[in-house]
C-alpha cells in the first residue's frame, strides 16, 4: 500500500516538473511590463507567440488603415551636441516650474515635429477585403501589394532594444522622425517612429510612440514603408475569371454584339443572339476575355472633370461582362487614342522610352482615368462576323459515304465509298485514292465564310444561286438526305463566290480559293498505278586488275 502512494507522489511531482516547464516554455516570450516601483503589471501582460526580435503581435489581416507621413529631414553629421545626456528628471522639474503650461500628460515616446519640413503623404484603407488607397489619391490599390504592405509592418523585425536610453534624444532622430507610420488596427492603434541611421553599420531608430523604449532595425524596414502611391495602385482595369463570364456584350463599330454561354459547365459554348441567332467562335469570344482580363494601366490620369476630354462620353469601344445575378458586371470602356511619351507623366508606369500609342480607358465603378497600350483597340474593336462562326459546313469526315459534284461546265463526278475504299462512279469505273478524297473531305469542312449575308436581301439572279456553278452533295451515314454545298456567282469585288449551305438560314460569301480545291476531273482524285515491271539485272562488271 506504501509502495502505491510513493508512486502516485512521484507521479505527483513528475506531472507537476512537466507542467512547470510546460510554463516556462509557454511564457518564455511573454512580455511582462512593470510599473513605475518596478512591480509586475499582469493587466498589461502580451503574449508573444512570435520570435523574440519581432515587435509586434498582432497580424497583418488586424490592420484597417495605415497612413504614412514621409518626411525629408536633413539629420546632418552626429555632433558631440547630439551625444549629450539626456534631460534628466531634475531638468524637467525646473523646466515645468518655468512654465506651468507644460504638464507630465503628454504620453511617454511622444515626438514633437519640427514645422517646415517637406513632406508627403501615402495612405491606405481596407473596406471589407478590398484596399483602396486614400492619399495622396483615392484610387484602387494593388491587393496583393497592399497586403505585403501591411504584413511588413505586422512581421517588423528589429535587431536590439535599448530601455535605459532616452529615444527622443536628438542623436536618435526620433524627437523630428524622417517616416512615421500610423496604423489603426483591431483592437486598437500603432504609431511606429523611424529616425536617423545608426553610426555605425547599416542599421535605423525606431521607437513606437507611447514606449519609452529605443529599438534599432535593419535600414530595410525604412525601405518597405517608403513608397510612392503609383506603386502600389492596382494597375489591372478588371479582375475576374474568364470562365466566370456567363455574357458578353460588345458595342463597337456601330455594331452590338451579344454572345451567351450555353451548355453545362464542362462543355460551354458560345452562341450569338445579337444580331443574329448564330454559333459563336469560341476562340474569338474567349480571345474577347482575355484581352479585357489582361488590360493594365501604363499610366493614371488624376484630376479627372469631364470624360469628353478623353473621349469616353462617346467610346469607341463598350465590352461589358456579365458574371450573373450575384456578381456586378465589368464594364471597360475605350475613348480616343494619343501618343504619349510615358516619362513626361509623374503617374507613368510603363518602362518605355520612345513615344507609344495609347488609348484612354476607364472601368465602371472606379472612378479613375488610365491610358493602355492602343493594341487593345484593335483586340476589342470587332463586328459581328468577327465573332460568329465562320464555320459554313460541319460533318465528319469518316462518315461521308458519297460525295457528288455537279458542273454547270466540265465534268461531273460522283464517288462512292464500301469497304473502307472510294471508287468512282462517274464518269467512269474506277478506283480513287482514298487519302485524296479525304483531303477533299477536309477542305470542304474547312471553308469558312467572310461574310454572312443573313440580314441582306440578295437577288438570286445576281447570286447565281439559283441555277449555282457547281453543286457539292455529301450522304453521311444515317442521314436521308445529302448535305448540299452550292457555288454560285462572284460579288462584285471579284474575289468572293456567293454560297448556300443545308442548314443555313440566308447566303455566305467565301473566298474564291474554294473553287481551286473542288476537282474538276477524274485524275485529280485518281489512284496512281504503281509500276510493277520488274527490273532488268544489271550486266557483270568485272574488276580491273
Amino acid at each position: 500500500m506504501k509502495t502505491v502512494k510513493r508512486a502516485g507522489v512521484a507521479a505527483a511531482v513528475l506531472a507537476g516538473i512537466g507542467i512547470l516547464a510546460g510554463v516556462y516554455v509557454l511564457t518564455k516570450d511573454v512580455v511582462i511590463p512593470r510599473d513605475d516601483k518596478g512591480k509586475l503589471d499582469f493587466g498589461k501582460i502580451e503574449a508573444r507567440d512570435r520570435d523574440k526580435d519581432q515587435l509586434f503581435t498582432f497580424l497583418g489581416r488586424d490592420i484597417e488603415r495605415i497612413d504614412v507621413t514621409i518626411r525629408e529631414v536633413d539629420y546632418g553629421p552626429l555632433t558631440t551636441a547630439d551625444d549629450s545626456p539626456s534631460e534628466t528628471p531634475a531638468d524637467a522639474e525646473a523646466e515645468a516650474a518655468e512654465d506651468p503650461a507644460k504638464t507630465d500628460d503628454e504620453p511617454l515616446g511622444t515626438a514633437e515635429q519640427e514645422p517646415d519640413v517637406p513632406e508627403r503623404k501615402l495612405g491606405l484603407a481596407r473596406v471589407g477585403k478590398i484596399w483602396n488607397l486614400t492619399a495622396p489619391v483615392h484610387a484602387r490599390a494593388d491587393q496583393g501589394l497592399a497586403d505585403g504592405f501591411a504584413n511588413a509592418f505586422a512581421e517588423l523585425r528589429v535587431k536590439g532594444r535599448e530601455a535605459d536610453v532616452d529615444p527622443l534624444n536628438p542623436k536618435y532622430g526620433l524627437n523630428n522622425p524622417c517616416v512615421i507610420v500610423d496604423v489603426v488596427r483591431r483592437g486598437g492603434r500603432t504609431k511606429l517612429l523611424i529616425g536617423r541611421d545608426a553610426p555605425v553599420g547599416s542599421d535605423i531608430y525606431l521607437m513606437v510612440e507611447g514606449e519609452q523604449a529605443l529599438y534599432y532595425a535593419s535600414s530595410s524596414v525604412k525601405t518597405s514603408f517608403v513608397k510612392d502611391a503609383k506603386e502600389l495602385r492596382d494597375k489591372k482595369v478588371a479582375a475576374f475569371e474568364t470562365d466566370d463570364v456567363e455574357a458578353l456584350v460588345l458595342e463597337a463599330s456601330g455594331h452590338r454584339v451579344v454572345c451567351e454561354q450555353t451548355g453545362k459547365k464542362d462543355a460551354r459554348e458560345w452562341w450569338m443572339t445579337q444580331p443574329t441567332e448564330a454559333r459563336a467562335d469560341n476562340f474569338a469570344v474567349d480571345d474577347i476575355l482575355r484581352a479585357v482580363k489582361d488590360l493594365e494601366a501604363k499610366e493614371f490620369v488624376d484630376g479627372v472633370k469631364s470624360l469628353s476630354a478623353y473621349g469616353l462620353d462617346k467610346p469607341t469601344v463598350v465590352a461589358r461582362l456579365d458574371f450573373g445575378k450575384d456578381t456586378d458586371d465589368v464594364v471597360v470602356k475605350l475613348g480616343r487614342r494619343v501618343t504619349r511619351t510615358p516619362e513626361a507623366s509623374s503617374s507613368s508606369t510603363s518602362t518605355d522610352t520612345g513615344p507609344k500609342e495609347m488609348v484612354y480607358c476607364l472601368a465602371e465603378g472606379r472612378d479613375e482615368v488610365f491610358l493602355v497600350d492602343a493594341e487593345v483597340e484593335g483586340k476589342l474593336n470587332k463586328k459581328p462576323i468577327d465573332l460568329r462562326d465562320a464555320t459554313v459546313v460541319d460533318f465528319e469526315t469518316a462518315k461521308v459515304t458519297k460525295v457528288a459534284i455537279d458542273r454547270q461546265t466540265g465534268t461531273d463526278l460522283e464517288l462512292v465509298k464500301a469497304d473502307g475504299k472510294w471508287s468512282f462512279q462517274k464518269p467512269q469505273f474506277a478506283p480513287a485514292d482514298f487519302s485524296k478524297v479525304d483531303n477533299l473531305l477536309w477542305d470542304l469542312k474547312d471553308i469558312k465564310a467572310v461574310d454572312f449575308l443573313d440580314d441582306k436581301p440578295v437577288n438570286a439572279n445576281v447570286s447565281g444561286l439559283s441555277n449555282p456553278a457547281i453543286v457539292v452533295r455529301l450522304t453521311l451515314e444515317g442521314d436521308a438526305s445529302p448535305l448540299e454545298i452550292r457555288l454560285g456567282k462572284k460579288d462584285t469585288g471579284g474575289m468572293r463566290y456567293y454560297c448556300q449551305v443545308t442548314g443555313l438560314s440566308g447566303p455566305v460569301l467565301v473566298l474564291d480559293s474554294v473553287l481551286e480545291k473542288i476537282p474538276d476531273s477524274v485524275d485529280k482524285l485518281k489512284e496512281e498505278q504503281t509500276d510493277t515491271t520488274p527490273m532488268s539485272p544489271m550486266p557483270d562488271v568485272k574488276e580491273s586488275p
